[in-house]
Formats: C-alpha cells, sequence, structure tokens
C-alpha cells in the first residue's frame, strides 16, 4: 500500500509539473516522437502512436546488428537492398497517418571493427570502406531522396571511431562527413541531413564541422547522467538518484553553450550565412531506463530542458552589454569591445526535435514498462509515469 501512495503521490507531481512547464517552457520543437526499429512500423502500432501518443516522427534505425560486423562488398549490399525493400512497404503506412520518419543508418559497411569499449567502426581503419559508406548514400539518397515520408537522412546512428585504430589515409569523421553530404547533395539538394557525434556524446559536439548548408541539422544522443539512466541495465537498478530539473537544464547548456559559440563566431565571421544561426540541434535518443528512480519525473526535467528557448533573452543580454560599451566609448575611445565567449551563449541553447528512445524495443527504455521493488521489468497494466510524461509533451504536436 505504501508503493501504491508512492506511485499515486509522483505521478500527481509530475502532472502539476507538466500544468507549470505548459504555462513557461518556450515549444521550440516541432518534431516530437521515438525511435522504433523497421519490424515495429505496423499499421497496428502506427495507430496507437498516432492516435494515442500523437507523435508526428518516427526515428528508425536501419541495419542488422547481428550480421554486420565484418560485411561488406556484394553481400552488405545485399543485405540493404532487403532492408529497402521491407522499408519500402512500411513506408505507405506512414504516410496515410502524416508520421515523418527519419532514415538513419546503423549499420555501415564492415560493421565494428571492435565492439569493445571505445567501440570502433571498420570503415574509419580502411578507406575502401569509407567509399562503400559514400556509395550507399548515394543509393539512399537515389531512391528516398524525393519521398516526402522520409524527413530527413541520418548519416550514422552513433559513429564509432577510436583514434587509435584510425588507419593511414582514412578520414576521421568530420572529414567523412563533408564528403558524404557533397554525395548527397548532389543528387537529393535539399533533402534533411543529420550529423550525429562521435558516439552521440553530447561533449563532442563541437568537434562537428559547420557546414554552410540550410538543411543540415547536428545531434547528439541525451544520455547526460549515463549511470542513473542506465539503471537496472548496466548500472544496479533503483540506485542512483534522480538529477534535479535545474540540473539538467544547466548540464545540457554548459554542453552545448560552446557549439552555439562556434556556429555565431562562423556566421559573423561570414564562413557561413547569418540564417544558419541558430544551428538546428535535434536529440536522437532522449532515455531512462525504467528502472531508474522516478523516471517519469526525470523525463519531464529532460524534454522540458529541450523544449526551453531564452535565445530572445540571451541576444538582449549581448545588446544590452555592446551597448554600455558604446556609451562608454564616447568618453574612452580606447575601450576595448567586449568579447563574447561560449558561457554568453547558454541561453541561445535550443532544439528543433527529439525521439525518446524507444518504443517497441528493448523493455529497458519502452515507457509502457515499469519497475518492481526488486529491480525486475514488467509491462505495466496502466499508463506508467513515463507515459503520462511523454503525452504530455507529445500532446504539443500539431494535430
Amino acid at each position: 500500500m505504501n508503493r501504491l501512495n508512492a506511485l499515486a503521490t509522483n505521478l500527481l507531481n509530475i502532472l502539476l509539473l507538466l500544468l507549470g512547464t505548459c504555462a513557461i517552457a518556450s515549444s521550440t520543437p516541432t518534431d516530437r516522437g521515438f525511435q522504433a526499429q523497421l519490424g515495429a512500423i505496423t499499421a497496428e502500432n502506427l495507430d496507437e502512436l498516432k492516435n494515442n501518443w500523437n507523435i508526428n516522427v518516427i526515428r528508425v534505425p536501419i541495419g542488422d546488428d547481428l550480421r554486420m560486423d565484418g560485411l561488406e562488398g556484394a553481400d552488405y549490399d545485399v543485405m540493404m537492398e532487403n532492408l529497402y525493400t521491407t522499408l519500402d512497404a512500411r513506408l505507405p503506412l506512414l504516410a496515410e497517418r502524416g508520421i515523418k520518419l527519419v532514415f538513419c543508418l546503423y549499420s555501415p559497411p564492415g560493421g565494428f571493427y571492435t565492439r569493445e569499449a571505445p567501440s570502433h567502426y571498420a570503415m574509419f581503419s580502411r578507406a575502401d570502406l569509407q567509399a562503400h559508406f559514400i556509395r550507399t548514400w548515394q543509393a539512399i539518397a537515389t531512391r528516398y531522396g524525393s519521398n516526402p515520408a522520409v524527413a530527413a537522412f541520418d548519416l550514422a546512428n552513433e559513429p564509432a571511431l577510436r583514434n587509435s585504430l584510425l588507419g593511414s589515409g582514412v578520414k576521421d569523421w568530420s572529414g567523412l562527413v563533408v564528403d558524404t553530404v557533397a554525395a548527397i547533395r548532389a543528387i537529393a539538394p535539399t533533402k534533411p541531413i543529420i550529423i550525429r557525434t562521435i558516439y552521440g556524446d553530447p561533449t563532442k559536439l563541437n568537434r562537428l564541422p559547420i557546414l554552410d548548408d540550410a538543411n543540415i541539422q547536428y545531434s547528439y544522443n541525451s544520455y547526460l547522467y549515463h549511470n542513473y539512466q542506465h539503471s537496472g541495465v548496466y548500472t544496479p537498478a533503483l540506485s542512483a538518484s534522480r538529477p534535479s530539473d535545474g540540473a539538467i537544464l544547466k548540464k545540457t547548456r554548459t554542453i552545448l553553450a560552446p557549439f552555439f559559440f562556434k556556429v555565431y563566431k562562423a556566421a559573423q565571421g561570414k564562413k557561413v550565412v547569418n540564417k544558419l544561426y541558430p544551428p538546428k540541434i535535434v536529440v536522437g535518443e532522449a532515455a531512462v531506463s525504467a528502472c531508474a528512480r522516478e523516471p517519469g519525473s526525470f523525463l519531464n526535467g529532460l524534454l522540458t530542458a529541450l523544449e526551453t528557448d531564452e535565445s530572445a533573452r540571451g541576444a538582449a543580454l549581448r545588446d544590452r552589454t555592446l551597448n554600455r560599451w558604446k556609451k562608454a566609448r564616447r568618453r574612452n575611445r580606447r575601450l576595448p569591445k567586449p568579447v563574447f565567449g561560449a558561457n554568453d551563449f547558454k541561453l541561445d541553447v535550443q532544439h528543433i526535435g527529439y525521439a525518446v528512445h524507444a518504443y517497441a524495443e528493448f523493455y529497458a527504455w519502452d515507457p509502457r514498462y515499469s519497475c518492481n521493488a526488486e529491480g525486475k521489468f514488467y509491462l505495466s497494466p496502466t499508463e506508467t509515469e513515463q507515459t503520462i510524461v511523454l503525452k504530455g509533451f507529445f500532446s504539443r504536436n500539431a494535430r
């Protein structure tokens, strides 16, 4: 009974948090949905996701995790062709329901050279596999570049690159991105392309190249609190305390601000056109394990952070600093102009979309699952706290 009372209290608190969030947060994202496997794209699941969850985007990893390692050449192409054929049959189901699909390449040619952490893709050790990667994206762009049901091309799920295994004459991820985007653009000039950080790590966002292309989106996977978010998966269930909402927002802004500053400087230096600031940021995986403590409250705090946009206030603060300098300069012509840094761009951090990891995949991430006192996952007979929170945020999608 005490556990039921505690759950009821938590759910009430979540509902109250959601009501408050709706009042104060700026809903800058336009795409909100799930990551789901290709096999989960059925008419039944899509009806559920559209009618009861109100998602408008689904991120689909295209690949075969069991077969990909060491697979190359014609054998790799056959595997991908089989996946394309399956996708072709599912796209009409998405189009009928107005749900957009993000095509995420999960299996690059050659797969993993090693999966031992830090993992490493074979294509970062062999130049021929990088050429095959580019050819693969040319084939994808030719097949789906004009298909309106495919909203974006996501170049790689979590690019795996161990520097010590980088082959001679082989390009790193930034170099391969530039070449791959150029190849896609020759076929699909305006299709949005998503570039994710190495391993999906948000702290590596600043290493991505800034491309002068209005349809480029930059991405990371939002595992800001790895041990907590993986409770019951890689760390003991129910063991770590939930980070506060304030801590989540602060950490998100602190990690992403240097990238916003980098793009701002590129725009100001005319290296890219000014309309590319602010950069378009999407989260590939926003996740929490059902066996984390207060998973619904964490999701509420995380998604609130992703929905919050205070860029107007950030710009106003910088303008105020410049105006004070201009006035003071009338009295002292040698007064140096203020120099802004990454910290001055924390309020600029904003996102255009996110996908929640995951629906009908591994039960730890499925928001329909709960966790009992023994740290065991189970499919809940009623709506979980994660479900309540997610439906609240997904309700912001246009109907």
